[in-house]
């Protein structure tokens, strides 16, 4: 073994000031001891440990500046990283690219939590339902925003009704337009987005590692953080599965009002009726019931909007000044034109209020999806409607696991059973055994 073997050690998440890096810790000293002269450890990259993608990914460069300066220095030496919980993740960063894999004699993953990430079957449809619903939100938001301002604008000092049916006309010319434009604008959106999220999914995997280097992996029993990632990952799995259900079946009704849209001249004409009574109804409603004294006191009036409706359906009298009355035509004519009006109110808000807490519960999985995918950084959040994710205690392919178990554990301060492999005499002695092998094998090169 006449190569030198150098060591560049990686720490964890919220490890910054990880004793084990350092020169005098239990590896360190139990290495140097079993291996003597034929080890030497490098400076050891120390990073910011926050639970971020973003600052692994930083990690990983600076490991690759140091190895790669290392390298140029001693070319003929072997290099080796190890790294503990998320620092194997940082080695697996870099072990993306090829050049700096050729250079690695070795890794080894001390208790590293492997993340899966891929697309969705259904990703594209989940992007085109988030757009198609951020616009429609965005049109209910201007009903009230219309209609709050109404004041400023002079559309309140118009005659009686006409301001209702000016505020109705405006909302429903913007409502068209939205429908309109919407299959158009989701679908540039989506084009222009999805590749960028694949690019995403691509560089945050780390489940993937190239051949060439000889790698070790150790995990220990009752390991507490891949318990707390394993807990989130039970929490994330069913509100992403229920999020795809609910995303392919919006985009399934999307798809059917899509459909009526463009079959005909006829249907696409009943969409613009349906589309204007519920933005005539819907305006009027909250316009009287929010704006108007008068008709709080009226027949229209109710301690909640169900009582309302009753009072409407059931037993709202006739009473001039409380709705629009036809003086020219019969009572019975006039009861019927009520009827129908307040029939149409009640279906148009029934439709609306859907809509709305259809699309709310909508944003509430998304939310709570990116919520749960924060566990794992916020580059995984944003794109977290998007994606399955997994947690896996080796990458992809048939790998060797040594498995540290409770009789293992250091003698003297046990700590968590996530530091084991680095504190116990088991996880030590098998880093030794590990490093001799890299050593032989880069001998017989």
């Amino acid at each position: 073994m006449s190569n030198k073997i150098r060591i560049t050690l990686v720490h964890g998440t919220f490890a910054r000031n990880a004793e084990w890096v350092k020169p005098g810790s239990k590896l360190c000293k139990g290495i140097s001891r079993e291996l003597g002269d034929l080890v030497e450890f490098q400076k050891p990259i120390i990073w910011s440990g926050c639970n971020s993608v973003r600052h692994r990914q930083e990690a990983a460069h600076c490991l690759m500046d140091e190895v790669n300066k290392c390298k140029s220095r001693h070319p003929e030496d072997l290099q080796l990283v190890i790294g503990h919980s998320h620092g194997g993740n940082v080695a697996a960063y870099a072990l993306k690219n090829k050049n700096f894999a050729s250079m690695l004699s070795g890794v080894a993953f001390l208790a590293t939590p492997f993340v899966a990430v891929r697309a969705q079957p259904n990703s594209k449809k989940t992007a085109r339902v988030l757009v198609i619903s951020v616009i429609t939100m965005i049109w209910f938001s201007l009903m009230l925003l219309i209609m709050f301002t109404r004041r400023w604008t002079g559309i309140y000092y118009l005659p009686y009704y006409i301001d209702e049916l000016v505020l109705g006309l405006i909302h429903f010319s913007i409502g068209i337009l939205i429908f309109a434009t919407n299959g158009w604008i989701s679908t540039r959106i989506v084009a222009l987005v999805m590749p960028k999220i694949e690019l995403a999914i691509s560089h945050l995997s780390t489940s993937v590692l190239p051949s060439g280097p000889s790698y070790l992996f150790i995990r220990s029993t009752g390991d507490e953080a891949a318990g707390m990632l394993s807990a989130v990952y039970i929490l994330v799995w069913p509100v992403i599965r229920l999020l795809m259900r609910f995303s392919n079946a919006l985009a399934h009704v999307i798809g059917k009002i899509g459909q009526v849209w463009s079959s005909g001249y006829a249907l696409r004409c009943g969409l613009l009726v349906v589309c204007f009574l519920i933005s005539m109804s819907v305006f009027q409603f909250i316009s009287y019931y929010t704006f108007i004294n008068d008709f709080r006191q009226s027949s229209w009036a109710g301690i909640s909007l169900m009582d309302a409706f009753m009072r409407l359906i059931l037993r709202a009298p006739i009473v001039e000044g409380d709705y629009y009355y036809f003086a020219s035509i019969p009572a019975w004519v006039n009861e019927g034109i009520d009827l129908i009006r307040k029939i149409i109110l009640v279906l148009s808000c029934i439709v609306t209020v859907s809509a709305v807490v259809i699309l709310s519960l909508f944003f509430l999985m998304t939310g709570l999806v990116l919520l749960s995918c924060l566990a794992f950084g916020v580059p995984l959040a944003r794109v977290g409607p998007f994606i399955e994710l997994a947690v896996e205690p080796t990458p992809v392919g048939d790998w060797y696991t040594h498995r540290l178990d409770w009789n293992d554990a250091p003698t003297t301060n046990r700590g968590l059973s996530h530091s084991f492999p680095y504190t116990s005499p088991g996880g030590i002695a098998t880093i030794c055994d590990w490093i001799r092998a890299c050593a032989e094998r880069g001998n017989t090169r």
